[in-house]
């Protein structure tokens, strides 16, 4: 992940057409958070929610 100028983070990958990913941010190492502007949430094993991202 690359900081950009202004502050944000930025994450460049290959991912295959027609598939599904799920994600989350670890912010100051200690708290997973979901992104609230992708697609929706699907639940994890942990009880909680991933991002889900669909492309």
């Amino acid at each position: 992940m690359n900081r950009k100028k202004g502050g944000a983070f930025e994450s460049v990958q290959t991912r295959p057409r027609h598939s599904q990913h799920e994600f989350k941010y670890l912010v100051d190492g200690t708290e997973w958070r979901n992104d609230p502007n992708e697609e929706g949430e699907t639940p994890n094993e942990y009880g909680g929610t991933n991002t889900q991202l669909v492309l």
